[in-house]
């Protein structure tokens, strides 16, 4: 039977045995009956002879719902004696004391397990299951580039998709492994390299021309005159577009004084990122979670009155670019610790899984700016373990589904 007692709480304490025990019912002596409510039904534990006639012992399998073995499960005979699951689930408890013990099995993202137990001269065979906590938080879907001064580009990207002149992608930049703007541009047809008299510098100009193209940068001329072209940094470049001829400038391009009869060169620089601070560096040291469960240091979700609560929106990953292009999807399981004022404690991050790198380093720094309603007992802000999932989805806008 499960021994349950509800009149204290501590972090990981005696609260809640959301857990099941199976093994074959043999001979012998049976179980302490349950002190207090019911649990998931009576235990069958296989009683085995010991030649240690002084001493009570105990061993078994922690297992999850599924079957499959637990490794590194904190297995204790209250109060002092202590050990851990092998890699196959496997544990041993030796010189117990005879008569009732209290015997309790965590590990992290677990629901605990507390059980007591009546020993006598037979060792006592347990077959454990563990069920996992159900997730605390809902999954954060993503499914665009949502990134700073996205709509600045909205033009770009829609002349982009209606092919309505020349275009060299961030992609394209990163494929041509060009170092300076006029190397990039020449990579299309009917463009040549012509260095500016006088003044110095290197601009285009396009078959047919006499004159150099108007540049724009962002939306706005750079220059009324010539203009040095390898001045900007192809890193900071998002996207350019080319138009070879006045004829065939959009009129959101045109320029001033009739600027743009011998072309337009439009360049669009990269949204722009959040600067890193130092306090939001990945720790050299982070936490060990186990460590903070097994000293009650933090609450679980089974162990507080009101659980943390998401923030909807403040933890929005930003699709990696080349993911996003190549519509990669993917998957990142994050665990960590929220504190008293409902902010992520960032030395306890912790990825569990991630289908690609990219995706766990995305959900990292959407952890920094990520604010949640914190959790309580008895009225009062404590810390909680939590694990929250991010899928990512993309979708591009020409796949939304249009209504009337």
């Amino acid at each position: 039977m499960l021994y349950t007692r509800n009149q204290s709480r501590s972090p990981n304490g005696l609260v809640v045995c959301a857990a099941a025990i199976f093994a074959l019912a043999l001979p012998g002596r049976r179980p302490a009956p349950a002190q207090g409510g019911g649990g998931a039904g009576p235990a069958r534990p296989a009683l085995r002879a010991d030649t240690d006639t002084a001493s009570g012992r105990i061993i078994g399998t922690v297992r999850d719902s599924a079957g499959n073995p637990i490794p590194g499960a904190r297995v204790e005979v209250l109060p002092r004696f202590v050990t851990t699951t092998d890699s196959g689930g496997a544990f041993a408890l030796h010189g117990l004391p005879r008569g009732p013990v209290i015997l309790r099995v965590r590990r992290i993202g677990f629901a605990p397990l507390v059980s007591q137990w009546d020993l006598g001269p037979i060792t006592l065979a347990l077959d454990l299951r563990l069920h996992a906590f159900p997730a605390v938080l809902p999954a954060v879907r993503i499914q665009s580039r949502r990134e700073p001064y996205d709509s600045r580009l909205a033009g770009f990207n829609l002349r982009l998709k209606q092919k309505l002149g020349q275009y060299i992608t961030r992609a394209d930049i990163e494929r041509g492994h060009s170092y300076v703007m006029t190397d990039a541009l020449q990579r299309l047809p009917g463009v040549q390299a012509y260095h500016i008299p006088g003044i110095g510098g290197t601009t285009v100009r396009f078959a047919g021309e006499q004159c150099p193209p108007l540049v724009m940068v962002d939306g706005f001329p750079a220059a009324l005159g010539r203009f040095d072209l390898n001045i900007i940094d192809l890193s900071s470049v998002e996207g350019i577009e080319v138009y070879q001829n006045g004829a065939s400038v959009p009129p959101a391009l045109a320029g001033p004084y009739g600027m743009e009869n011998c072309g337009v060169i439009a360049i669009w620089s990269r949204p722009m990122r959040p600067t890193v601070r130092a306090n939001q560096l990945p720790p050299e040291h982070p936490l060990n979670l186990d460590s903070l469960v097994k000293a009650d240091a933090v609450y679980t979700a089974g162990t507080v009155d009101e659980p943390v609560r998401y923030v909807q929106g403040t933890a929005a990953p930003a699709y990696p670019d080349s993911l996003f292009r190549a519509e990669v999807p993917g998957h990142v399981v994050a665990r960590f610790v929220v504190d008293t004022a409902g902010a992520v404690e960032q030395a306890s991050v912790n990825i569990v899984s991630a289908t690609l790198p990219a995706f766990a380093e995305a959900v990292r720094q959407a952890l920094r700016s990520a604010t949640f309603t914190p959790a309580k007992v008895a009225g009062a802000k404590v810390r909680q373990l939590v694990e929250m999932p991010f899928d990512f989805h993309p979708v591009k806008p020409d796949s939304a589904v249009k209504r009337p």
